[in-house]
C-alpha cells in the first residue's frame, strides 16, 4: 500500500512539474509561481467537477476558455481528405555493382610495370599494370607460328587452284582438237606445273600419229605402199588416243585432287591460327596483331602482358607492386564508376505495401554532409525475399553522382512515396496523444469540456494520420495544446486514485 502511494504521488510530482514547465513555456512564468495555491485549488475543483460528473459523463475534462491561450489550445473539425503517403527511412549509400570490377591476372608472372595509383581516375582501355609471363609468350610465338604456316598454305592452295583451272581449260581445248600451235599460243603463260609438258607431248605424239596413219592411208589406198605398214601406222594411232584419254583423265583427277589437298591444308592452318589467337583471348590478350613485328622488334615484349581498365572509373583498391610474384588467385585491382552510386534501403513490414508504386519512380533523398541540397534516384528494385534476421525488404535505387558529392558508405534520410490515399478521415499527429501503450485525442464537447477518444491510426501521410476507428467525420478536436490536456487528465486520474 505504502508502494502504491509513493507510485501516486511520484507521478502527480511529474505532472505538476510539466503543468510548471508548460506554462512557464507559454510566458506565465509569474502567474504560476505568484498563483501556486490558486492552481492546486483549480486542479482540485476540476477533479471534484470531474468527480461530480462522472455519472452522468466519465471522463469529461474542463478548461476555462481563459486559459485556452494560455494552454496552447486551438481547434479544428476533423475532417475526410487525400493524403499523399510519405515516409522518411533511413538508408546508406552503397557501390554500383553493376559497375565494379575486380580485376585478376588471367597468368602467372612477375610485374613488369605499374602506371597507375591508388584513388586515380582511369579511362577505358587505359594500361593499369604490365606483366611479364613465359606462358603468354609461348601463346603469342605459338600464334605467330601458325599464322605463318597459315599463310604458306594460303599461297599453296592460291597456285593449285590457279593450275586446276589452266588444266581444265587446256583439257577442254585438247579435246575440241584445237590445232597445236593456237594451243602453245593460247596456254603458254598459264601457269600449269609439270601437267603442261605432259599433256602437249603427248597431244603431238597423237597429232603425228594421226598424220602417219591419214598418209599412209591415202597410199595404201593407192596400192603404193604395204597394208601391213598402215595397220602399223594404226596401232600406233590407237595407242597414241589411249594413252592421251588415261592422261587426259589422269591428269583432271590429279589437279583436282592436288587442289582439294592444298585447300584441307590451309583450312588445317586456319583451324591451328584460330586456337591459338581463342587461347590467347582466352588468356585476357586481346589485341593479336603486329605480333610479328614486335618479334623483330624486340622479342623481350613479347611475354608482355597488359591488363587494362574494362570502363571508365576509379581506382578505389591496389594491390600489386613492380617485380611482385602474380598468379591468378590474387586481385590487383578494384575499379569502380563512381558517376553513379546505389542507394539501399530495408523497408519494414509496415512499409511494404509502398513499394508496389514505386519500381521505377524517383525517390528524394539527404545527407548529413549536404543538409541543404536534395538528391534523387530511380528504383530499380524493390526486393522478392524479406531478410530473416531483420525482417526487412531490400529497396535499390540508382542515382546519378555526377560531382561525386555522395560516397559509398554515407548513411542517407530517404523520402518514400506511396499512392494518395483518397477520401480517409485524417487529423494532425500534433493532435494525437499516446499514454499506456494507447493512441487518444482530445474532442471538444462544448463550452469548456473535452473528452478523451481513443483511436485506432492507419497509414501516415507527411504530418497527418489516417484515423480508422474511434473518431467520426466533423468532430471538433484538439489539434494543439493537447499535452496540457493529458497533464490535467493524469493530474485527476492520479487524485481520484487517492
Amino acid at each position: 500500500m505504502t508502494h502504491l502511494w509513493n507510485r501516486r504521488y511520484f507521478w502527480l510530482a511529474v505532472v505538476a512539474v510539466v503543468l510548471l514547465a508548460a506554462l512557464a513555456g507559454s510566458g506565465i512564468t509569474y502567474f504560476a509561481l505568484s498563483n501556486g495555491p490558486r492552481l492546486s485549488a483549480g486542479l482540485t475543483e476540476h477533479t471534484e467537477q470531474g468527480q461530480a460528473t462522472e455519472e452522468g459523463d466519465a471522463g469529461v475534462i474542463r478548461l476555462e476558455q481563459t486559459k485556452w491561450k494560455i494552454a496552447g489550445i486551438r481547434i479544428e473539425p476533423a475532417h475526410r481528405e487525400t493524403l499523399s503517403q510519405v515516409v522518411q527511412v533511413t538508408g546508406k549509400l552503397a557501390l554500383n555493382e553493376d559497375r565494379l570490377a575486380q580485376i585478376y591476372s588471367q597468368v602467372e608472372g612477375m610485374v613488369h610495370e605499374v602506371p597507375v595509383h591508388f584513388g586515380q581516375e582511369v579511362t577505358a582501355g587505359q594500361t593499369l599494370v604490365v606483366i611479364d609471363s613465359q606462358q603468354i609468350g609461348l601463346a603469342k610465338l605459338e600464334l605467330i607460328k601458325s599464322r605463318l604456316a597459315t599463310r604458306l598454305a594460303d599461297v599453296d592452295y592460291q597456285w593449285q587452284q590457279t593450275v586446276e583451272t589452266n588444266v581444265q581449260a587446256l583439257i577442254e581445248s585438247l579435246r575440241k582438237r584445237v590445232p597445236l600451235a593456237q594451243i602453245e599460243e593460247t596456254f603458254l603463260d598459264r601457269d600449269m606445273g609439270d601437267y603442261r609438258s605432259q599433256l602437249v607431248s603427248a597431244y603431238a605424239r597423237l597429232h603425228k600419229s594421226q598424220a602417219d596413219y591419214e598418209r599412209l592411208k591415202d597410199l595404201s589406198e593407192q596400192r603404193i605402199t604395204a597394208g601391213k605398214d598402215l595397220l602399223t601406222v594404226q596401232a600406233a594411232l590407237e595407242a597414241d588416243q589411249a594413252t592421251m584419254l588415261a592422261l587426259l583423265e589422269q591428269i583432271k583427277f590429279t589437279s583436282s585432287h592436288s587442289r582439294l589437298a592444298a585447300e584441307h591444308e590451309l583450312e588445317k592452318a586456319k583451324t591451328a591460327e584460330s586456337v591459338s589467337e581463342l587461347n590467347l583471348r582466352i588468356l585476357g590478350v586481346s589485341d593479336t596483331e603486329g605480333l610479328a613485328e614486335t618479334l623483330g622488334s624486340g622479342a623481350e615484349t613479347v611475354s608482355h602482358y597488359t591488363i587494362t581498365a574494362p570502363f571508365v572509373g576509379s581506382i578505389i583498391q591496389k594491390d600489386v607492386v613492380l617485380e611482385e610474384r602474380v598468379d591468378p588467385t590474387a586481385m590487383l585491382f578494384t575499379v569502380a564508376d563512381l558517376s553513379t552510386v546505389w542507394v539501399k534501403v530495408d523497408i519494414f513490414d509496415q512499409y511494404i505495401p509502398l513499394l508496389t508504386h514505386l519500381m521505377d519512380k524517383s525517390i528524394r533523398f539527404r545527407v548529413n554532409a549536404y543538409p541543404d541540397q536534395v538528391f534523387e534516384g530511380r528504383v530499380f528494385s524493390t526486393g522478392s525475399v524479406v531478410d530473416d534476421k531483420t525482417r526487412t525488404l531490400p529497396l535499390t535505387a540508382i542515382a546519378d553522382n555526377p560531382q561525386r558529392l555522395l560516397k559509398p558508405g554515407m548513411f542517407v534520410e530517404v523520402e518514400l512515396r506511396g499512392e494518395p490515399l483518397t477520401d480517409v478521415l485524417a487529423v494532425p499527429v500534433s493532435a494525437i496523444q499516446e499514454y499506456e501503450n494507447k493512441r487518444f485525442v482530445f474532442v471538444h464537447l462544448e463550452g469548456d469540456e473535452f473528452v478523451r477518444r481513443d483511436i485506432t491510426t492507419g497509414r501516415a501521410g507527411g504530418d497527418m494520420l489516417e484515423v480508422t476507428a474511434g473518431l467520426a467525420n466533423d468532430e471538433e478536436l484538439v489539434v494543439e495544446g493537447g499535452f496540457f490536456l493529458k497533464s490535467q487528465m493524469l493530474a485527476e486520474q492520479f487524485a481520484d486514485e487517492d
